[in-house]
């Protein structure tokens, strides 16, 4: 990993396919992605959530995303939003 010629991808590997299994199944379901606390500059959640087709739920009180349909933001710690998603399930 990161050029380091002795990395054993094995178990990176065994996650890799685990993770692809897992992607393939919810792309036949509804789905939510809840990002707790990332910032916007590294979009990696973002992508991901969105090749799946799933909604994107950003829990973030700074920083709020750029304003997509696919996209809810909360203005929120990670333990208010939290707290306040368990008492409205």
């Amino acid at each position: 990993m990161f050029s380091d010629a002795a990395w054993l991808s094995d178990r990176q590997d065994r996650q890799q396919q685990r993770y692809q299994q897992w992607c393939d199944a919810v792309q036949r379901q509804r789905s939510v992605v809840i990002e707790i606390g990332a910032g916007t500059a590294v979009p990696t959640v973002r992508h991901e959530s969105a090749y799946f087709g799933a909604k994107l739920l950003r829990i973030n009180p700074e920083r709020p995303a750029p304003k997509r349909a696919e996209v809810i933001h909360l203005s929120a710690t990670a333990l208010a939003a939290l707290e306040a998603l368990e008492q409205r399930l």
